[in-house]
């Protein structure tokens, strides 16, 4: 079963300017992400790059130190 763990304000997105203002949000709130870097297993992925810029976004955001520190899931999805 689901749980809903954010205020009812911020709504899920998964693109853009949305998911950027959701995030936003969510950091403001207090609460901690889990960052999922997906598709590693492309030849051109860059999942090092794709961290480092979700850092500086959060951190632009205004993550305090605790928010900074996320975890991070790589995920392959031809390999499950």
């Amino acid at each position: 079963m689901a749980r809903r763990l954010l205020d009812p304000d911020v709504e899920e997105a998964s693109w853009g300017w949305a998911a950027q203002q959701c995030l936003e949000k969510a950091l403001k709130a207090g609460h901690k992400a889990v960052v999922v870097v997906n598709k590693i297993d492309r030849a051109d992925a860059r999942p090092d790059y794709a961290v480092d810029m979700t850092f500086d976004l959060f951190a632009q955001l205004g993550a305090d130190d605790h928010q900074l520190d996320f975890p991070i899931v790589y995920t392959n999805g031809l390999q499950g």
